[in-house]
């Protein structure tokens, strides 16, 4: 993903203020795809199943990766003290940014200061004036 910004953001099924942040990632990522990568690191011990209709219900557009709770590695040991918690690095690889509790559409946006896809912007444009 270098050359990227990329927004980690652990979470649970379980989590109400992660359910409710999910459908912000959700439109980030459809607006700023062509500069930015989404990945959801679920930190629970769930059936696979349960992920796959839980990111199916929620329309997740961006990878889903499942943390070992039981061998976290250090980065996830680092991550999780509270859920949700979202990990923002810069293109470069570098960590930018990071917030535990939710983070919402529009904080994305400030922290991460790019321009949006305008294919994507005047799809949308054009499907509400339909």
């Amino acid at each position: 993903y270098r050359g990227k910004w990329v927004v980690v953001n652990f979470w649970a099924t379980w989590c109400p203020p992660c359910r409710k942040e999910i459908p912000d990632f959700v439109k980030f990522k459809s607006l700023y795809s062509d500069n930015v990568e989404v990945l959801g690191i679920g930190n629970e011990d769930a059936e696979i199943e349960v992920i796959r209709k839980f990111a199916e219900d929620y329309s997740i557009n961006y990878p889903i990766l499942m943390a070992d709770i039981y061998n976290p590695t250090d980065f996830e040991k680092e991550n999780t003290m509270g859920l949700p918690t979202t990990v923002i690095f810069d293109p470069k690889g570098i960590e930018f940014s990071k917030r535990v509790g939710p983070i919402h559409f529009a904080d994305l946006v400030d922290i991460i200061d790019i321009e949006p896809n305008i294919p994507t912007i005047t799809k949308e444009l054009k499907e509400k004036s339909e």
